[in-house]
């Protein structure tokens, strides 16, 4: 596989002494490599086979409506492959002090603004507008977080966490009566890169 995508870059770069090295990914079976030319650097997205059209998607929604995302640069469909613009290293995670704090007051108003923005027409036509948040699904997810962050991570009680699950069912419930607005679903500190332009947003493709 890698070689096939070493054969394509070269294909559209036109640069036989680029060098490709694999960057640490995420928690699916996405696959990552940083490439550097003699035209700059870039990074490789592998989807593993995945679908990329709802990255694709929610990424023109969000680009087409002034939100930061990362560029396209290049992108092979039939392989499940897209260059994008190599945003760099540094995460919001990996702020310190007064830097974290302005950049999560950054991400909180980026959050606000998609929010006010992306809602009925603007997002009807994306695969985000056709997905949403029933009590059952939201439920699902938090029971995830209550497992793996509370229970086996921080170890709290569980008599605890029956009293915080049954605060999150009514929590849940009222998804059904409330406003529809955007969700990035992923939106946290280690999904959002700190770059010369601001935060960009990735990892974004499960939006709703």
């Amino acid at each position: 596989m890698l070689e096939d995508i070493e054969v394509w870059l070269s294909e559209w770069l036109g640069d036989p002494g680029f060098s490709l090295v694999r960057l640490k990914g995420d928690a699916s079976l996405r696959a990552f490599y940083r490439v550097r030319g003699s035209g700059g650097s870039s990074v490789v997205m592998d989807s593993g086979q995945g679908d990329l059209s709802s990255f694709l998607d929610v990424h023109d929604l969000l680009r087409s409506n002034g939100f930061p995302v990362p560029e396209i640069l290049h992108r092979n469909l039939e392989r499940q492959w897209i260059v994008l613009e190599d945003l760099g290293d540094t995460r919001l995670l990996d702020l310190e002090n007064l830097e974290r704090r302005t950049a999560v007051d950054q991400a909180l108003d980026l959050l606000a603004s998609m929010q006010a923005a992306l809602r009925g027409a603007k997002t009807a036509g994306s695969v985000a507008g056709k997905r949403s948040f029933t009590p059952s699904f939201f439920m699902a997810e938090l029971e995830h977080t209550i497992l793996h962050l509370f229970f086996r991570l921080l170890g709290v009680p569980e008599d605890r966490l029956r009293a915080l699950q049954a605060e999150l069912r009514k929590l849940c419930s009222s998804a059904a009566e409330a406003p529809r607005v955007f969700l990035h679903r992923d939106f946290h500190s280690a999904n959002l890169m700190v770059t010369g332009r601001g935060l960009v947003m990735v990892d974004f493709q499960d939006a709703r």
